[in-house]
This record gives C-alpha cells, structure tokens and sequence, in this order.
C-alpha cells in the first residue's frame, strides 16, 4: 500500500491515467461529465499547475473555438449559395425539355442552353465548395473582416440607443422639475387671492 501511495508518474503518464479514467466514468454513467471552471482551476491547482498556464490554455482553447465557428458559419454561408443556382437551373431545363417534347421533338437543341448554363453552375459550385486552399482562406479573411465590421456597427448603434435614451431621461427629469414647485406657486397665489376677500369680511362685521 505505501509503495503504491508512493508511485509517481510523469506528465504523459498522468495524462493518459486521467484520460482513460475519464473515458471509463463516461462509459459508466452513459455520456461524457462536464465541470466546472472553479473546480477545473482546483484540479490544476492540485497538480501543481500554475493558474496563469491554465489560463493561457482555456484563452487559447476559446480562441480555437471562435476560429472553428467562424469557419463553419463561412463554410455554411458559401454552400448555402447553391441551392438557389441549382433551382432554377433544374426548373429551366426540365421547361426547356418539356417544350423540345412539346412540339414535337426533331434536334435536341435544348442541350446547347442546358451545357452552356451548365458549366456556369458547376463552376460555382467547384468555387463555393471547397473547404480548403488558398482561395477559401483569402474568402475566410474576408469573411472575417466582415463580422468584426458588423459587430463594430451592431455595438456603435447600441451605443447610440443609449446615448438617446440617457438623453431623454435627462431631459424628461429637467421637465418635470418645475411641476414640483408648482403647488407652491398655486399656494402663494391662492393665499393671495384669499387675503382681499377676509379684509372685506372683517370691514362688515366691524361695521
């Protein structure tokens, strides 16, 4: 018991203890376990891994995912530029077909409109397609530059809104400032108003 106790392993030793340990307690229990940041940062803490390592690794990591969403949403947005080519060019030529059919057969002259408008869309697709090589990475580039403009201008109208809004409550507030001091206008008048009226009541009952 006290020589396994101990057992000291190196990095890539307790690495692939604790990967097939996690493995084994998924299997276990059905589905992968998820946890926490604190307890991920007490974990590390007990390894003797220093906190801004694990830091720099979790920045990274976030970082990895941003990349990776942006490449599918760019992947996505490409190829989603098919379909629409694609629909119409089917529609069209199953009219052109049924037309040639129509009247009567003879040359298929259908064939020349459908090639011609056919090596256009399969070079769109070749172009849209791919998920690699340089052409794809300049678009992702673009593609890029392109969120972070309109994240720019999604958060420069969000902070408009609320420099109208701020505004609007400032002026609203100086508004309604006077209408607090306006029962004491409405008093003073009253009062004054009220004064001549008891000087003549007390004429007539002196005299």
């Amino acid at each position: 018991m006290n020589v396994m106790a101990q057992e000291r392993f190196d990095t890539s030793e307790a690495e692939a203890v604790l990967m097939e340990a996690a493995r084994r307690q998924a299997r276990a229990v059905g589905s992968a376990t998820s946890v926490s940041r604190d307890r991920l940062e007490a974990m590390a803490a007990e390894l003797d891994i220093p906190p801004e390592t694990l830091h720099e690794v979790l920045a990274e990591r976030e970082a990895g995912a941003s990349e990776a969403a942006l490449r599918a949403a760019f992947i996505a947005e490409r190829r989603g530029t098919i379909l629409p080519h694609l629909v119409p060019y089917l529609s069209i030529c199953a009219m052109l077909f049924f037309i040639w059919l129509a009247s009567g057969g003879g040359s298929p002259w259908f064939i020349f409109p459908v090639m011609g408008w056919g090596i256009g869309m399969a070079s769109h697709v070749a172009a849209v397609y791919p998920a690699s090589g340089a052409a794809f990475e300049a678009g992702l580039e673009e593609y890029k530059k392109k969120v972070e403009r309109r994240e720019r201008d999604r958060a420069r109208r969000t902070a408009k809104r609320a420099e109208k809004v701020s505004a609007k409550e400032q002026k609203s507030g100086t508004v309604t400032l006077p209408e607090e001091n306006s029962p004491q206008k409405s008093t003073s008048s009253w009062g004054a108003s009220e004064e001549p009226q008891t000087q003549v009541l007390r004429a007539g009952r002196k005299g």
